[in-house]
């Protein structure tokens, strides 16, 4: 087992290089350090924000994106600028928030990285009929030259409205929605409501999808309530149909899926444990597992189950394959909320061990769905008679119904953000949630990869003289993992 790693002294130390940098003029050095210090606290997750990277980035704001006055474009139709940092075509909320700004009549400024440029065909195809424009950021480029490119997409569309949905490290996307307030109503999709996110600046309205994000936001990250809002997006299914598993789908199986590291960090093991009693007791179900990360858990089942344990790797069908599954078993001490919600619609149970309330109001009126179980004994009971009693099993997936929000809500709150600054749902009660136990996790898997990489990106080049260890590891560690991967293929 690998030895946890403490990155304490990593972390001030790249802090130390951000600000030697900026006061000596090195703008890309500082940025570089910024993004690789606060990944590496994403990663390690003990804080939600750091105010000194922040004001850092703030001023980095002040000296490079220089904006004239607001001026107002002359098309009388309102220009909705949706910015991703991450490009992906089906996963996330990035589809359906495209969707829903297009159909509501607006003229969609879509960015995303040059290496996403006709590689998004299914966001491409449900665009097709709307005033969309297409911008690509070359993000091989340095950040500086990034900001500079985001900046002039910006002071040339002048966009009324502008969506932030990145990475927790997006240094270049920062730095330009910093300079964008006042110039453009800013939201930011708080994808990332359970962890560590660099950005505290580039809102006037952060976006949340349920109690829990408002409890970080306001008590974590010191936001104010009155820069909240509560929305959460609808899930984007397509018509691609159900491909090949590994055994025959119309069989009893049981469903999980997502990266595998959210099923390790607890010392019991409790998630291979419910997955050992299932395979133990009913003899006649499967286990399929759609994810990557460690698999010495998952493989160690294998053999202890022979043919009835499978791993695949993460796929554009899962829906499909959540529509023919027994029971969807939610990842263990991490939840996989996307997930949670694919099975809710799907109308399959997601089987969900509660830690703490990390998983709480994922769901519309989630306590009446029945999916939560506050032991491993109470669990494996009612899941012993889920999968025995069909009667039983019917009833439950009953109270799926109406647990998640539809399109047409969706399509209309996003209106209302536009037009009103609001939406039409709100937060009930905000209270603190105590998150030591969660972050305590986070802190007992953090490994000497986890800072490591983050430093020896290539994106990186300036640090190698302060950091040359780390960027060997990562080189070598990646050329190992690549050619690895290459045999598991042959």
């Amino acid at each position: 087992m690998q030895k946890v790693y403490d990155p304490q002294k990593k972390i001030s130390k790249l802090k130390s290089i951000a600000n030697r940098s900026y006061e000596i003029g090195k703008i890309e050095r500082t940025l570089q350090a910024v993004s690789a210090c606060s990944e590496i606290l994403y990663k390690y997750n003990q804080v939600y924000k750091d105010d000194e990277l922040e004001n850092l980035l703030l001023k980095i704001s002040e000296k490079l994106v220089k904006l004239d006055n607001p001026k107002s474009h002359s098309n009388n139709k309102k220009i909705v600028m949706f910015y991703d940092g991450f490009g992906v075509d089906r996963r996330g909320i990035a589809i359906v928030t495209c969707r829903a700004i297009a159909s509501n009549g607006y003229k969609l400024i879509y960015v995303s990285p040059k290496k996403t440029y006709r590689k998004q065909k299914m966001l491409e195809k449900v665009l097709e009929k709307h005033d969309v424009e297409w911008k690509y950021l070359d993000t091989n480029a340095s950040y500086v030259l990034q900001i500079a490119e985001l900046k002039k997409i910006f002071c040339e569309k002048i966009p009324d409205v502008s969506f932030f949905y990145s990475k927790p490290y997006d240094v270049s996307g920062i730095v330009v929605f910093n300079a964008l307030k006042n110039h453009t109503f800013r939201y930011q999709l708080d994808l990332t409501d359970h962890a560590f996110w660099l950005g505290i600046n580039v809102f006037d309205i952060c976006c949340g999808g349920r109690e829990y994000s408002a409890s970080i936001q306001h008590f974590y990250r010191g936001i104010p309530k009155e820069k909240m809002c509560l929305l959460d997006a609808d899930l984007f299914i397509d018509e691609l149909p159900l491909q090949e598993l590994p055994f025959n789908p119309d069989e009893k199986f049981i469903f999980s899926g997502g990266q595998l590291y959210k099923t390790l960090g607890d010392v019991d093991r409790l998630y291979y444990k419910i997955v050992d009693h299932i395979l133990n007791k009913h003899t006649d179900v499967k286990f399929l597992y759609a994810g990557d990360g460690d698999k010495n858990e998952i493989l160690k089942l294998s053999s202890k189950f022979p043919g009835r344990v499978f791993l695949i790797s993460e796929r554009a069908d899962f829906y499909r394959i959540m529509e023919k599954c027994t029971l969807y078993l939610n990842t263990y001490p991490m939840f996989g909320g996307l997930m949670m919600r694919y099975a809710a619609m799907a109308g399959k149970i997601p089987i969900t061990l509660k830690h703490g309330k990390d998983a709480d109001g994922i769901l519309i009126d989630q306590s009446k769905r029945k999916i939560e179980y506050e032991s491993y004994s109470d669990l494996v009971e009612d899941v012993d008679k889920l999968l025995s009693d069909n009667e039983y099993l019917k009833e439950r997936e009953k109270l799926m119904d109406g647990s998640v929000i539809t399109e047409k809500v969706y399509k209309r709150n996003i209106k209302l953000m536009v037009e009103e600054h609001r939406t039409e749902f709100h937060y009930k009660h905000i209270k603190k949630i105590d998150t030591i136990q969660f972050r305590k996790e986070f802190k007992e898997r953090f490994l000497y990869k986890d800072v490591a990489f983050p430093i020896g990106n290539r994106r990186h080049m300036q640090l190698i003289p302060y950091f040359p260890k780390e960027f060997i590891y990562s080189f070598y560690k990646k050329i190992y993992i690549q050619c690895k991967r290459r045999s598991s293929y042959k």
